[in-house]
């Protein structure tokens, strides 16, 4: 082989790389304006009397919304998982950025607290990564971090 028809082979290489690039591109682009935007909401219709707010946005701008009543969280003895499979979690996100059964909310005497669940890409409170199966304590206006979605915490 040339000098010439080697250096002919590597411009059309990159050419194709840069066409598939391109066209992969395009692809995403158009997939994000053709996605319709979704909301996860559990807030009830009416005002509960005391409880949890857990509020953000995903990557696609998709409100995130989950309404925790005290009484529905002391009820449940094991807590309320949060992932991305319904049979599997009470509170349900459809992101790939968690797991299918990613962290689960815990209240131990009157304060609430989260815990990891082995999930892929981790639980954070305030940037402080959580070890697996290990509670942190959640308070309001702390930010809990799943996957790649922050949720802001407010008591009310």
């Amino acid at each position: 082989m040339t000098f010439v028809s080697t250096n002919y082979l590597l411009i059309v290489i990159i050419a194709v790389v840069l066409v598939l690039l391109v066209a992969l591109f395009g692809f995403i682009q158009r997939r994000k304006r053709h996605t319709p935007q979704k909301s996860y909401s559990t807030l009830p219709h009416k005002a509960f009397q005391k409880g949890w707010i857990l509020s953000g946005i995903d990557w696609q701008e998709n409100t995130i919304h989950l309404a925790i009543d005290d009484t529905q969280l002391q009820e449940e003895k094991r807590g309320l998982t949060i992932g991305r499979t319904p049979e599997l979690c009470e509170f349900v996100i459809d992101d790939e950025s968690l797991s299918y059964r990613h962290a689960r909310l815990i209240y131990i005497g009157d304060a609430l607290y989260v815990e990891d669940v082995n999930s892929l890409n981790g639980t954070m409170v305030n940037d402080r990564i959580l070890e697996p199966f290990k509670t942190t304590r959640l308070n309001s206006g702390k930010t809990l971090t799943l996957g790649d979605i922050n949720l802001s915490i407010t008591h009310v």
